[in-house]
């Protein structure tokens, strides 16, 4: 993933699908630390990804400072998605519109 100016944040680790529409909800990726000690897994809304054809990659416009201060981690991720609170939250953190909505 990079931002706008083309500077690498990091790699989507995995894609997450809302079950009940079959779209795209979220993109997993692993951000800070140094070699795989201290990342963090950050849920991007996918709403908030455009795809560069041009160089292949994904891009969020979003600079590294605010993902790496978002408030989730690889431990507390995957329960708390089913929570609509969490979500409603993570949508406004990255200024986005939820994608149910």
């Amino acid at each position: 993933m990079y931002d706008p100016a083309g500077k690498f944040l990091g790699e989507i680790e995995e894609l997450v699908l809302d079950i009940h529409s079959g779209h795209i909800a979220y993109a997993l990726m692993a951000v800070g630390g140094f070699l795989g000690m201290g990342q963090k897994m950050i849920a991007i809304p996918w709403s908030t990804v455009t795809i560069d054809r041009v160089y292949q990659r994904c891009v969020v416009n979003i600079d590294l400072e605010r993902l790496i201060d978002a408030q989730v981690s690889t431990v507390t991720l995957l329960p708390r998605m089913a929570d609509p609170g969490w979500a409603t939250r993570v949508h406004a953190y990255f200024g986005c519109k939820p994608y149910w909505e």
